[in-house]
């Protein structure tokens, strides 16, 4: 489930800016030490609001790496096409 989907009632919230936030929790606190009152706390949203979106906890931790990876990790993929330089 893409957080972009929509189904039924337009969302009262931004799913990115509030996948950015659980992608903070998770770094503060891993997945196991992440609760879900700390996710929907942090994003702004309640659990109904999270389920909706998201999926359960492993569906967003899964979003959140893939979104980390997207946005935080652009660098690394813009690097990786560059073409080699010898010292």
């Amino acid at each position: 489930m893409s957080p972009t989907t929509r189904t039924g009632r337009p969302r009262g919230f931004d799913a990115e800016a509030a996948l950015d936030r659980a992608i903070e929790v998770f770094w503060r606190q891993g997945y196991e030490g992440a609760s879900l009152s700390d996710l929907t706390e942090a994003m702004g949203i309640n659990r109904p609001s999270l389920y909706a979106a998201y999926g359960n906890k492993d569906d967003l931790f899964r979003l959140a790496v893939a979104r980390y990876a997207e946005v935080d990790m652009a660098y690394a993929k813009e690097a990786l096409r560059s073409p080699r330089r010898t010292p």
